[in-house]
């Protein structure tokens, strides 16, 4: 049986010849904008801005009324009910500007990414006005301006509060009938200050305050910004005084502050590729990722500064956030990615409470989706009972904790080593903790769970806890490695590693777990975390080769379930394997089915992690690191003739660019920012090397170098 996974290899070779037209008619320089000809009335049609805790979503709102929408990526509710947290601990939205016109309107926009702001523009009868979104980067102010050079008409510019509840409640109110949402907001005025407080329930609020800072010559600018506190009233009178002390002087060098912050975070790295559509997407995704986080600032959930109707106002952890980082650490983007580890430390007493009392001294975890406090319990009884409708998913932390690593690792951040091994520790004792020995004298789970997202699992051994634990155990080895202290616990960890049973399969691949085969459709690869992302399973070993290709193509036989990410699972898969075809044209089905005009994605509601993990899958066709070798251009699509990458940070904090021209691969360098041993293959046919500074290689094995680096160490990999 042919899967028809593998047809789209047949199809990616009738697309080759399209594609290479394509890659000849655009091989030019990617484009700084985001160009959208229609906003629509939704904000997957809007222009976006963000500063990692403020951001902007400009659409049409109705024939004459265009929208601006405000967020705040912190402002959470903080009632104390857990059990119904998805209500009482929700993202909460906070309003949105309206802009009335006295005639209709037809929109179009566009998102400069190098100036991070968005203009849209307003063609109506009287002319067209202009307005531009920029949500500064050293200031917690945005800028609404209002360019009526071109405009005969009139307009009125108003603010709007959002109802204070959770946004699931427009979606599962019955799962909460007693659900009530936050006092009505409260607006006021101080001086030329306008403000919204929104007083919450628990206690502390919210306010929005905004002022006109300047006026004149047909130009309008408003200075607006968001005030948060779970206690007090200070949250008031901060907004206003935030707005207050925002003067036109002042505005002019914030703006300069503003585009050098973001000059400076695009230099980090770059990536060309011969085909504008995926190169537009990918720097789209670079600058989604700026506004939607900062190294002191929240963590991405699923919506990050803008907001709308979901039922998804949290964090969701068996998948999204997972998916949401992964693309930071190639991009050489790790002072964003702090975001993700602040927000485990900050949480490890709630780590430790989300587990059955007994265990909460030495071990950790988390459930599937939480506020930014992480309180989500583990459904399991002190005495190991379970209800057979609890979501007991018992991995989700161990997975989040493989970034935790790929962050120590793309770092060599010292400082991580020991906090990651008590995390790594604390987390996989509570998958060890159920664990016993069968009579053959393997270790499995004496417990049922769940395989997150496939429809109805409970069931003993899942291929997701299983993978978790086995990277767990690995890493924990291998951190440990020197370490005297850990003598003891590392033969236990040795032992269970060896002992452990196999992971679940039949002819069609993996299976869910032990009893339960892979038969109706799932969009999650959670029973194939061993193959992507761990590569436990990996294309190394020739024994495996047939069976990875065949769980993919078993995989996406069933298609009734599938969703975007599912998409870009397979693609990364097929880049592991070294198909590039394949690998596009699984992304190249992802942009047209499911990816919005401004490159947000939904599934009911705003969930962003797709989007970033389609990135990432685009990275891994230049670049990858498993199995302890770095790879160069391992999976790089036939029609892609001229490919190019700069400072791609791999294991190690090692930076690596790579220059590929007509086909053939040119040079590979390697700068090292700490020092150490890196294993990579090049991918260049009689290559010359020419090490420059501090490095000298080891050995050779094919095209497979070993080189030991000092800090500062360069190498470089050419063609002959």
């Amino acid at each position: 049986m042919i899967y028809p996974v593998f047809n789209n290899v047949i199809k990616a070779v009738l697309l080759q010849c399209c594609m290479l037209v394509v890659s000849i008619l655009y091989a030019q320089s990617p484009t700084d904008e985001w160009r959208m000809e229609l906003l629509g009335k939704t904000i997957y049609n809007g222009l976006l801005t963000g500063n990692g805790l403020l951001g902007t979503t400009t659409y049409l709102m109705s024939d004459s009324v265009v929208r601006v929408d405000i967020g705040r990526t912190d402002v959470y509710d903080h009632r104390a009910d857990i059990e119904n947290k998805l209500f009482t601990k929700a993202r909460l939205p906070i309003g949105h500007f309206l802009v009335h016109f006295d005639t209709p309107v037809s929109v179009s926009g566009k998102m400069l990414l190098s100036d991070a702001n968005a203009t849209a523009a307003i063609r109506t009868t009287a002319g067209t006005c202009y307005i531009t979104t920029t949500t500064l980067s050293e200031r917690n102010i945005i800028l609404i301006e209002m360019d009526k050079a071109n405009f005969t008409g009139t307009s009125h510019f108003s603010f709007v509060p959002e109802i204070s509840q959770s946004p699931r409640a427009g979606f599962y109110l019955s799962q909460f009938p007693s659900y009530k949402p936050n006092p009505a907001a409260v607006p006021g005025k101080a001086g030329e200050v306008i403000f919204v407080n929104q007083p919450m329930t628990a206690g502390g609020g919210y306010c929005t305050a905004y002022k006109l800072i300047s006026s004149g010559e047909r130009k309008e600018v408003y200075a607006v910004t968001i005030s948060y506190a779970i206690a007090g009233s200070n949250y008031v009178r901060d907004a206003i005084n935030t707005v207050k002390a925002f003067s036109p002087s002042a505005m002019a060098g914030e703006i300069v502050k503003h585009r050098s912050w973001w000059s400076q975070y695009r230099a980090l790295s770059s990536y060309k590729i011969p085909d504008p559509e995926l190169q537009q997407f990918y720097d789209m995704q670079l600058y989604k990722i700026a506004c939607a986080t900062r190294a002191d600032k929240p963590a991405i959930d699923l919506q990050g500064p803008w907001t709308a109707s979901t039922p998804w106002p949290a964090y969701w952890l068996n998948l999204n956030i997972q998916l949401t980082y992964d693309f930071f650490y190639t991009a050489n983007r790790l002072s964003l990615a702090e975001s993700f580890l602040r927000l485990v430390d900050k949480n490890r007493s709630n780590l430790s409470l989300n587990v059955p009392e007994p265990l909460r001294e030495n071990c950790i975890a988390v459930g599937r989706s939480a506020a930014p406090d992480l309180a989500s319990p583990i459904p399991i009884g002190a005495n190991g009972n379970i209800s057979t409708t609890a979501a007991v998913e018992i991995s989700n932390l161990t997975w989040m904790l493989y970034y935790y690593y790929k962050h120590y690792r793309y770092s060599m951040d010292e400082r991580l080593k020991n906090p990651l091994i008590d995390l790594l520790t604390r987390s996989t004792n509570f998958a060890i903790n159920y664990l016993k020995k069968t009579t053959e004298g393997r270790y499995a789970f004496s417990i049922r769970s769940h395989s997150p997202e496939y429809p109805g699992s409970f069931d003993f051994n899942t291929n997701y806890d299983l993978s978790c634990l086995q990277w767990g155990l690995k890493t924990l080895l291998e951190m440990t490695a020197t370490d005297p202290d850990f003598e003891q616990q590392r033969k236990r960890w040795k032992d269970i590693q060896t002992n452990l049973i196999d992971y679940p399969k039949d002819e069609n691949g993996f299976m869910i777990s032990s009893n339960q085969p892979y038969s109706v459709s799932h969009r999650h690869y959670s029973h194939l975390l061993m193959i992507y992302p761990f590569c436990l399973i990996n294309y190394d070993q020739p024994e495996n080769r047939t069976f990875i290709q065949q769980s993919l193509a078993y995989w996406h036989s069933k298609k009734g379930a599938m969703q975007g990410y599912s998409l870009s699972g397979a693609a990364s898969i097929f880049a592991l394997m070294k198909n590039g075809d394949s690998a596009v044209v699984y992304l190249k089905q992802l942009l047209k089915r499911y990816i919005r005009p401004n490159s947000l994605y939904a599934e009911s509601g705003p969930v962003i992690e797709t989007p970033l993990s389609a990135a990432g899958s685009l990275q891994e066709l230049s670049l990858q690191h498993w199995n302890g070798v770095t790879r160069v251009f391992p999976a790089i699509p036939s029609y892609w003739k001229d490919v190019s990458f700069t400072n791609f940070r791999t294991d190690g904090a090692f930076l690596v660019s790579g220059y590929r021209e007509n086909s053939i691969n040119k040079r590979v360098t390697v700068y090292s920012e700490k020092g150490g041993v890196l294993a990579i293959d090049s991918n260049i046919e009689l290559a010359a090397v020419l090490t420059k500074k501090k490095c000298f290689v080891m050995e050779q094995q094919g095209s497979i170098y070993k080189v030991k680096m000092e800090k500062g160490g360069f190498i470089e990999f050419h063609k002959k």
